[in-house]
């Protein structure tokens, strides 16, 4: 049996149209109105949130910068710190030293 080139493209997929998940409402206009408060919503939630991670990022970033002009002093950090490379350069400051082992050998 030949198949057509969807149903090979397709095959074992099943289709869903994304307006079935809107909910059933007595207007239909009302429903894409409820649905783009809700995504509006959501957005500006979403934007509070990484705007209080960078707030956070940057924060940390600035205490690095302080720590890095101390002499004669211990800093610890975590690899977040360390996967940023603007951040290198504050490290380079000073003596590194790091455990590169898997994360199981720390527990």
């Amino acid at each position: 049996m030949l198949l057509s080139i969807w149903e090979q493209l397709t095959f074992n997929f099943s289709f869903k149209e994304s307006k079935s998940f809107l909910p059933a409402t007595r207007s239909h206009g009302g429903c894409h109105l409820c649905w783009l408060k809700k995504l509006t919503s959501l957005v500006r939630d979403a934007f509070q949130a990484f705007a209080t991670l960078l707030d956070q990022i940057l924060f940390w970033i600035k205490v690095l910068q302080m720590l890095s002009l101390m002499h004669k002093h211990v800093i610890s950090i975590d690899g977040g710190v360390v996967l940023m490379p603007n951040n290198w350069k504050y490290m380079r400051r000073g003596i590194s030293v790091w455990l590169d082992v898997p994360v199981e050998a720390l527990a």
